[in-house]
């Protein structure tokens, strides 16, 4: 089972991969044509150097949060770190919540793609019995692809994983991999 899972998740990561490259083709063949040189959508909102932009947006990262999705916010500091703060609360009885902060840094760009690398920091409660809630810490090492969504200039797309240590309630646990089912989506709308 676990085979398939992985090979699903190469299938659907290589898909993706494939149809952003295609589409951010087809513009920078049009504006060639046009005489004009591509603009990607970084430096149009970074003209001015290093410009801060703020974004709110869904993200499925459960394996670094521990709970449901999460509400989203990014601060872009300059054109490449980020602060990406996630909100979770998934029940109130018992009650449970986590907040958590990634930093990422973009280590390579190509046109509105880019491969970061950061860490991150969650706290909050879980549920352990229908009637508890226990204290939970999460610290991971995130390791990703931003992308830009076609078509939509102010629409990015994270996909996430990584290596992530949980302790809840005393007891730790350690895995890599994505941070959900959804390889760690994450999509903002930047103003």
């Amino acid at each position: 089972m676990r085979k398939n899972n992985a090979v699903t998740t190469g299938a659907i990561l290589l898909s993706t991969l494939l149809f952003v490259t295609a589409a951010s083709a087809a513009p920078k063949t049009r504006a060639r044509q046009a005489g004009a040189a591509p603009v990607s959508t970084s430096e149009m909102s970074n003209e001015a150097g290093d410009s801060k932009r703020l974004g709110f947006g869904l993200a499925s990262v459960e394996g670094f949060t521990m709970g449901s999705a999460s509400l989203l916010g990014v601060l872009e500091l300059n054109t490449d770190n980020a602060l990406h703060v996630y909100l979770t609360l998934p029940s109130t009885s018992p009650f449970q919540f986590s907040v958590g902060s990634a930093f990422k840094h973009v280590v390579a760009r190509k046109d509105r793609a880019s491969v970061h690398v950061g860490a991150g920091l969650a706290l909050g409660t879980i549920a352990t019995t229908s009637a508890s809630a226990d204290f939970l810490l999460s610290v991971a090492g995130v390791v990703g692809l931003e992308l830009g969504f076609p078509g939509a200039d102010n629409v990015i797309i994270h996909l996430d994983g990584g290596p992530a240590i949980q302790v809840l309630d005393g007891e730790a646990d350690f895995g890599i991999g994505a941070f959900s089912g959804l390889l760690g989506l994450s999509v903002a709308y930047m103003f």
